[in-house]
């Protein structure tokens, strides 16, 4: 045990001392330097630096310093047990030390030797090379040089002699040996130094006496060399080659060789006596006559080295076959010739060779266009045959021995003009060969473009490329025969003139016939029933369709467009289908009239629609599809199939509304015979029934009102209230005609406790159908309520009162009718009532502006005119016409009007309406084109004309109609908008006009609430007014708000939803719900916080949950998942938003920028509303989808267009869709997703579709509702 202790106290004692020893080891580290560093690569680069003198003595200090230092350290040291010895380190330290002051001193020293031998050999060589006397002028020359070079640098090199003693200096201060010739050479530089300076001196006094003897003899040579030149010059005059005509081009570069010897010994001289006048400074003299020799001497080298090249290049041409010239190639090159001779043409235009070769190109160039005539492709035998006449000349133009030097001898530049005026008509002709060739080439390759049709058939899918063609090639064929050159090809030409004249007519023919075949064909061979209307007609027809069938087989089988179109017999073939098809066209035309005379709703449909219906006429059951297009509130009959009630056939007994309602007819219909005449039967039961329930619901109103309310269909419980509140304002008003004052008062107050407990009622337990009849029902009898209240302020006195008048009055009248008839009077206007069935589909607020466009309209009506309530979007233009036919129970048709109507589809929509008593209201009227408008206004006139004149039936667009004179024609405008078209001013004249500018928002607000059950309406009205007020004045300004009338309603409606589902909220809680829910999906970020500011101010201190979603929530939340995205709040908040904004909205946005997570949220709304369908949730069904980006494709592939070569009807792909989920009676969701930027070259098309309409209207006449 003490072991171990002693053990572990040595241990620790060696750890501790290793740690100081490992210190005192660091100490030396300062030392590291001396021997760490390479000492030559230090010196190399201390050499190359050229470090000063004083760096030299600064670094050498250094070394000595520290060698002291280590001198001075301790030789040993004690840590702990351990004894250190630094003997032997510091001798090592101490070496290195020496070492490096060593290799600094030596670098110093080498430096100061280098340079005192070089000075020293310097001055030795220049006194030996000076001290040798010039034997002639170049050594003269270098002599001079060579003193005066020593004389500029004598100050540099002294200044070296100060710096060079220093650096001795230094190294005898440190104690550097050198040598004893390297001392003995510093010690005596300043007297060599001195001996040499007077060296110098002698050296320039041996070389001015030498220049003096020189330049005697120098001027001797000069004069010798000038006059030598002089005899130069006059033999270059006499010999040099300046003419062509007295030496061959041998001879002349002979000349030319042995002359440039003569002048280069020359210059040669002159060079060698220009060194000794410099020497003299004497300016040497040119002589002018040897300057212009040596230029006359370099040019004629040129020319004659040009003539040369061009010699050789003609030789080459000469000899080639006159068709193998490459024409392009000889013109490039002679121009190239022509540009070079030009130049040289400064200096030598008098030498005779200049203009002999200058000639020689000219007529070159002046024959090119012979040969370029001569060589053109264009040339035929016949034209050659006409040179050969004209020359008198037999030649071979084919041969080998034709070449261009054959063409010279031959004298065809004699006839240059004759040759260029062959060759130009030639090319002339050539185009019209080539022309000819062109179209022969490419009528073999045009095919018709046919395409299999029903697995059975052919048909021309397009002729847009065959007819650009045969326009393109006839304009070519027109123009050719206007040629002066077509005789040679004209027997060619009509050929092919007549040849495309029969392509052109049996296309057109063809298409023709396609046209009206397709469209015959899809009725005569897809229905019996039609075949057996029109028996005649389809005989005909099968004769045509085999016909067709046999053309169009044998020209698929062809295909060539030229060839297919003259086999034997196919155009007279084509021109007799053509014939009958027209025929039976009329027929179908004419059959189709007469059953659209029969049932004048026919006029609404689609031609396509009313077959089909033709075509089903014993089948009810698919009749019914249609039935909504005939009757706009009957959604469909109530049907008795035969033997449910002992019937043999079918029967109507009844009609259904959209929204369930069902009215029994009196007495069954029928269902038998003519589709048309049982349709017939069908509106006139719905007339008779309804006139009978009139008279019963007039007598059952003096009972209770709950049972009153659930008896009666709702339209009757509001013509027969507008019955008694007209017969309880004339007996009030003629009360206070006896005399009693209060009699209006009195009303008044009925009228007010009515209102309340119909208020009540609708607060209570209703069925959906109840409760809307009894909306509607409190929205009129407010304003009966509102205009008794007018009559009291106006002290209306009698019924004879202007005031009174003005009101739109019902009236019974037993005396007429069966069951009596209803009468709805306006000052002097009298209209009957229709009893169209309109349905529970919601009444109009009506307001002053109401008042004032229904008494407009009334008053067109009387004076047989149209009603035109202009003014911008969103002020009840369309829906106070629609309100007004509500009101006389008439059959009100909206048609969306578009730049794509003619006046044909107009005419047909204006026939149907003279003839079956309806009104029509065309929307966004001036979309129409002018010259559109034009035409219809004089339709216009000659309806208004027969209203007028009382004609029970007139002529109109060719046929003679009946005239019912219950029918009315409005038109709508927003004339401020961009783009529309102004009225013809005879079209104004027809139609009276009435602004609706500025709707009054806090009266409908008020009376919507009221008529929803709300006990503060006004209160609540007015703070709603105010908030879309201060919304419009403080929010910024964005594409997307709206806060008219539209925006309004919507609010209003959804308020009513809310109190239906929770009664007993709050009626403040309520509308602010709806106010934000409404409102806050729509604003910036920016305006969400004063939006939320505003409410505050209208509503303080009311604080609104936020609503729960639970199972929506969590399945939104689930598909955000399922998707991969992250749960952000804003999406799961804009989905929430979406969901709330379509349970008020048929029609939504979403807008936002690119990548904002619009996608996103419509679709997570979508699967997860589906997914809890799936799971059972109650109040959830299946969405379905279709999505369609309406700026990818055209206006006509939206909404469909006829096809200009069949005319057939292509559905757009809108309108299809529509078609398609309009057709569904699946109460699943059904989306119709327009992803893409909103413009109005498409959107406008939608304004009914959007609206409360909620129909699409197309151009071909179909209005696809819901």
């Amino acid at each position: 045990e003490e072991i171990l202790k002693v053990l572990v106290h040595i241990m620790n004692g060696m750890s501790a001392s290793a740690t100081e020893l490992q210190k005192y080891l660091g100490y030396w580290d300062k030392y590291k330097l001396l021997w760490n560093q390479d000492k030559q690569a230090f010196i190399r680069r201390y050499a190359k630096a050229n470090r000063p003198l004083q760096q030299f003595r600064v670094d050498i200090e250094r070394y000595r310093e520290q060698q002291v230092s280590i001198q001075n350290e301790d030789l040993t040291n004690t840590i702990n047990f351990i004894q250190i010895d630094t003997h032997f380190l510091k001798a090592s330290l101490v070496d290195h030390t020496v070492q490096w002051i060593g290799k600094l001193t030596g670098l110093l020293n080498q430096t100061a030797s280098d340079e005192l031998k070089a000075l020293m050999n310097m001055m030795k060589a220049n006194t030996k090379r000076l001290q040798i006397k010039p034997s002639n002028l170049d050594h003269l020359g270098e002599s001079i040089g060579l003193l005066q070079e020593i004389k500029d640098s004598a100050p540099t090199v002294e200044a070296q002699f100060d710096p060079l003693q220093l650096k001795y200096d230094l190294l005898a201060e440190f104690d550097v040996q050198i040598t004893d010739d390297e001392m003995r050479d510093l010690q005596s530089l300043r007297p060599h130094w001195d001996a040499f300076e007077g060296m110098l001196v002698d050296a320039n006094t041996m070389l001015q006496k030498c220049k003096i003897s020189m330049k005697q003899s120098l001027q001797d040579n000069v004069a010798e060399l000038s006059n030598h030149m002089v005899e130069l010059r006059s033999e270059a005059m006499a010999t040099l080659p300046y003419s062509d005509q007295t030496q061959n081009s041998a001879a002349a570069h002979a000349i030319l060789l042995d002359f440039e010897k003569k002048m280069e010994a020359t210059r040669v001289r002159q060079a060698v006596l220009k060194k000794g006048l410099d020497i003299f400074g004497i300016e040497e003299t040119l002589n002018d006559g040897f300057v212009q020799t040596e230029k006359e001497l370099e040019l004629l080298q040129q020319i004659w080295a040009f003539l040369d090249e061009w010699e050789c290049v003609w030789s080459s041409w000469k000899g080639n076959v006159f068709g193998e010239l490459q024409v392009d190639s000889m013109e490039a090159t002679a121009a190239q010739f022509f540009k070079r001779i030009t130049k040289l043409g400064k200096d030598m235009k008098e030498w005779p060779i200049w203009g002999s070769m200058k000639d020689k190109i000219d007529q070159f160039r002046a024959t090119l266009p012979l040969i370029q005539d001569l060589k053109n492709d264009a040339l035929r035998p016949r034209h050659w045959a006409q040179l050969k006449d004209e020359m008198q000349s037999a030649f071979d133009a084919d041969s080998k021995g034709f070449t261009l030097e054959k063409v010279f001898s031959l004298g065809f530049h004699l006839h240059a003009e004759f040759i260029s005026t062959l060759s130009g008509n030639a090319s002339k002709e050539l185009s019209i060969e080539q022309a000819l060739d062109g179209i022969e080439s490419r009528w073999n390759s045009i095919n018709i473009d046919m395409v299999e049709y029903k697995s059975v058939y052919f048909k021309v899918r397009s002729a847009d490329d065959l007819f650009t063609a045969l326009e393109d090639d006839q304009v070519q064929l027109s123009t050719m025969k206007a040629s002066p050159f077509f005789d040679s090809f004209a027997t060619k030409l009509l050929m092919w003139e007549a040849a495309l004249s029969t392509v052109s007519e049996v296309i057109e023919t063809l298409l023709g016939v396609q046209r009206c075949w397709i469209y015959l064909e899809s009725i005569f061979m897809a229905s019996e029933d039609i075949r057996k209307q029109l028996p005649l007609e389809s005989s005909l027809f099968d004769q045509v369709n085999t016909a067709y069938c046999s053309v169009t087989s044998s020209m698929a089988q062809v295909q060539n467009a030229l060839k297919a179109t003259h086999l034997p017999h196919t155009l007279d073939t084509l021109l007799d289908m053509q014939d009958k098809l027209d025929r039976i066209q009329k027929c179908l035309d004419q059959y189709l009239e007469t059953k659209r005379m029969m049932f004048p709703r026919f006029y609404f449909l689609s031609n396509d629609d009313l077959l089909e219906i033709l075509g089903h006429q014993k089948d009810p059951d698919q009749v019914q599809k249609h039935i909504k297009k005939c009757f706009e509130a009957i959604k469909s009959l109530y049907l008795l199939y035969p033997g449910t009630r002992n019937n043999l056939t079918f029967e109507a007994a009844g009609m259904n509304a959209p929204d369930g309602e069902q009215v029994l007819f009196t007495t069954n219909v029928v269902i038998a015979g003519a589709v048309e005449g049982w349709l017939v039967r069908v509106e006139a039961a719905m007339i008779a029934s309804l006139e009978k329930l009139y008279a019963g619901c007039l007598v059952a109103y003096r009972g209770k009102k709950e049972k009153w309310i659930k008896e009666f269909p709702g339209q009757l419980l509001i013509t027969c209230g507008q019955t008694a509140w007209t017969n309880e304002c004339i007996k009030a008003l003629n009360e206070v005609a006896k005399g009693d004052k209060k009699a209006m008062k009195t009303l008044k107050k009925k009228w007010v406790s009515y209102l309340n407990k119909l208020a009540d009622m609708v607060r209570g337990q209703l069925t959906s159908t109840e409760r809307k009849k009894i909306v509607a029902l409190i929205t009129i009898e407010i304003h009966s309520r509102d205009v008794v209240d007018r009559l009291v302020k106006q002290n209306c006195k009698s019924t004879n009162d202007f005031e009174w008048l003005m009101q739109l009055r019902f009236y019974f009248n037993k005396d007429l009718g069966e069951h009596g008839i209803c009468e709805v009077k306006q000052t002097v206007t009298c209209l009957q009532y229709s009893y169209e069935y309109q349905g529970n589909n919601g009444r109009l607020v009506i307001t002053p502006l109401t008042d004032r466009c229904v008494l407009t309209m009334t008053t067109a009506l009387h004076l047989n005119r149209g009603g035109n309530p202009l003014g911008p979007a969103g002020t009840g233009k369309t829906e106070t016409v629609k309100d007004l036919g509500k009101n006389l129970a008439k059959y009100v048709i909206v048609f969306n009007c578009s730049d794509g109507l003619d006046y044909k589809s107009v005419g047909r929509m204006f026939s149907g309406l003279v003839q079956s008593g309806g009104w029509g209201c065309f929307d966004e009227f001036n979309r129409i084109e002018i010259e559109v408008l034009s035409v219809v206004a004089q339709q216009v006139l000659t309806i208004m004309q027969a209203l007028t004149m009382k004609l029970p039936e007139f002529m109109f667009l060719g046929s003679v109609i009946k005239c019912n004179h219950n029918m009315g024609i409005f038109i709508t405008m927003n004339p401020g908008y961009a783009g529309r078209t102004e009225l013809p001013d005879n079209l104004k004249a027809l139609m009276r006009p009435c602004a609706m500018m500025v709707p009054d928002l806090a009266l409908i607000a008020e009376v919507m609430l009221q008529a929803e059950g709300f006990r503060d309406a006004k209160v609540l009205a007015k703070k709603t007014t105010t908030l879309y007020g201060l919304m419009i004045q403080q929010l910024s300004k964005q594409d997307h708000y709206d806060f008219g009338l539209r925006s309004l309603k919507a609010v209003l409606n959804m308020a009513g939803a809310l109190k239906r589902e929770d009664p007993n909220m709050q009626e403040e809680h309520i509308l602010l719900r709806a106010l934000r829910d409404m409102n806050a999906p729509k604003f910036i970020k920016e305006d969400a916080a004063l939006f939320k500011l505003l409410l505050g101010d209208l509503f303080p201190s009311i604080e609104l949950a936020i609503p729960e979603y639970g199972s929506l929530q969590s399945a939104i939340q689930s598909e955000l998942t399922h998707q991969g995205l992250q749960l952000h709040p804003t999406i799961l908040f804009k989905t929430i938003q979406l969901f709330e904004s379509q349970a008020t909205r048929h029609c939504n946005m979403i807008v936002g920028q690119t990548m904002a997570g619009k996608s996103t949220v419509w679709k997570t709304l979508q699967a997860a509303k589906s997914q809890l369908a799936k799971d059972g949730a109650p109040g959830y069904t299946p969405v379905r989808v279709q999505v369609l980006n309406p700026k990818s494709i055209s206006l006509n592939e939206i909404y469909g267009v006829y096809d200009l070569s069949t005319f057939e009807w292509i559905d757009g792909i809108l309108s299809a869709i529509f078609r398609t989920l309009a057709s569904d009676d699946k109460p699943d969701e059904k989306w119709i997703m327009l992803d893409g930027p909103v413009d109005t070259l498409w959107i406008e098309s939608m304004n009914s579709v959007m609206d409360d309409n909620k129909v699409l209207t197309l151009i071909n006449g179909d209005r696809i509702g819901t």
